[in-house]
């Protein structure tokens, strides 16, 4: 029922929501598939977690706009090939705050500003804008949905990784390190058996790291 589910929930976006995304989309490819691939494992994650229809669709909505500060981004340093500065990395942190405030200053948006806002903070008060460690379980699921597809996705600066070796790292660095919510992964790791086309000894290798961190 949910596979869709992103596709139906962009078009229950505020016009003005569409809009912004609309204009992050024109970026570059890479965040133009992105920004509709996250909302569909967010969909995927929200399912597994047993979320009713009306929170699954909240939490869409927070991934659809979860990189919308990037539109104040340079485009200079957003679509640079290659590692960024301290200066650079600096500047890109701000999409956070950024974004968030512009969903603080339009009413119908205001509601997702957690999760743009805190998507990439960690349980141990070592993530950014902020520093937070009481993270929104939106933030939480969009966090851990925007990592896994930055992984296995190619970007202008990486190439893609296969998905076993992309879960390994969210699990070693995220999981292992306990700075992100663990029954999300768990969901993410029920998601990518469900719905990717795996090799038998790459589900033998996820249905075991799912058993070692239950």
């Amino acid at each position: 029922m949910l596979d869709n589910i992103e596709k139906e929930l962009y078009k229950e976006l505020s016009a003005n929501a569409r809009r912004q995304i609309d204009k992050l989309e024109q970026l570059d490819i890479y965040t133009s598939k992105h920004i509709h691939s996250v909302p569909q494992i967010v969909a995927n994650i929200c399912r597994t977690m047993n979320y009713d229809e009306e929170q699954t669709k909240f939490f869409v909505q927070c991934a659809y706009l979860h990189d919308i500060g990037k539109i104040f981004i340079p485009s200079e340093i957003l679509q640079k090939n290659g590692k960024l500065t301290d200066e650079e990395f600096a500047i890109i942190k701000t999409h956070t705050t950024k974004g968030a405030e512009l969903c603080e200053s339009i009413p119908k948006l205001s509601k997702y500003s957690k999760a743009v806002c805190y998507h990439h903070e960690n349980n141990d008060g070592s993530g950014y804008p902020k520093g937070i460690t009481n993270i929104p379980i939106e933030a939480e699921i969009v966090k851990v949905a925007d990592i896994y597809d930055a992984l296995v996705n190619k970007r202008q600066y990486k190439e893609k990784i296969e998905i076993t070796q992309a879960l390994e790292i969210l699990k070693t660095n995220l999981i292992d390190r306990n700075l992100a919510n663990k029954e999300v992964f768990i969901a993410l790791l029920d998601v990518v058996l469900d719905k990717e086309q795996l090799k038998s000894e790459e589900k033998l290798a996820i249905m075991k790291m799912k058993v070692n961190i239950m």
